[in-house]
């Protein structure tokens, strides 16, 4: 048995935007996600997923999500070490963050 790791935290884009020009907002966004998950699990290659990236970009280059939740799973693969970043599907529609914390899961996996 193999265990791996997953983090589900929030992440406030409007802070990490607040105060940028406009067409450098999402790109600032994603570089943001990147680096908070990458010091939550001490990993330097993080990878987002499609459909988060589609998520912070959908209201535009100037604009974008205000908070996120995201899920952050360390993969270890064939000597290779990385975290997959994707959206939480049930924080979609949600308006208020209120109560969600960081939480760290431990997946065990059977081989």
């Amino acid at each position: 048995m193999s265990e791996s790791v997953a983090y589900e935290m929030t992440v406030n884009l409007a802070r990490q935007t607040k105060g940028l020009r406009f067409k450098k907002r999402c790109p600032r966004a994603v570089a943001s996600v990147k680096e908070i998950v990458s010091r939550m699990t001490n990993c330097d290659d993080v990878r987002i997923a499609t459909g988060l990236n589609e998520w912070i970009w959908s209201r535009g280059i100037r604009k974008p999500v205000r908070r996120i939740r995201v899920r952050a799973t360390v993969v270890e693969e064939e000597g290779e070490k990385f975290v997959a970043v994707s959206h939480v599907q049930g924080c979609i529609l949600r308006k208020h963050f209120k109560g969600k914390y960081s939480v760290k899961k431990v997946i065990e996996e059977e081989e």
